[in-house]
C-alpha cells in the first residue's frame, strides 16, 4: 500500500492505494492529522465505484483510529472537512 495526506486551512485529503492483488482491509490512524476536539465532515472516495460517499460529521477523537477496505489495484480519497464550531 501507499499513501499521503494533504492539508490546507480547514481540510484534509488521505490518498490511500493498493498494489495487492487481492482485496485487503487497512487500518488507517489519523490521531496525528485530526484535531481531536474538532468535528468533521467526512467523504470517501472508492475507485472501485467511481464515486464519493459522504459520510455522517464525527468528532476527530471517534475518527482517529478506523479501517478502510481497498480493492486490488484500488485507491481511496479520504477528506475531512473541519466543521463550524
Amino acid at each position: 500500500t501507499q499513501h499521503l495526506a494533504f492539508r490546507r486551512h480547514g481540510e484534509m485529503l488521505v490518498c490511500v492505494g493498493s498494489s495487492a492483488e487481492q482485496t485487503i482491509q487497512l487500518p488507517l490512524r489519523l490521531d496525528a492529522l485530526l484535531d481531536q476536539n474538532k468535528r468533521y465532515q467526512v467523504e470517501l472516495y472508492n475507485s472501485e465505484l467511481n464515486q464519493w460517499i459522504t459520510g455522517e460529521p464525527a468528532s476527530g477523537k471517534d475518527l482517529k483510529e478506523s479501517a478502510i477496505s481497498i480493492e486490488a489495484g484500488g485507491f481511496r480519497l479520504l477528506r475531512f472537512q473541519e466543521q463550524a464550531a
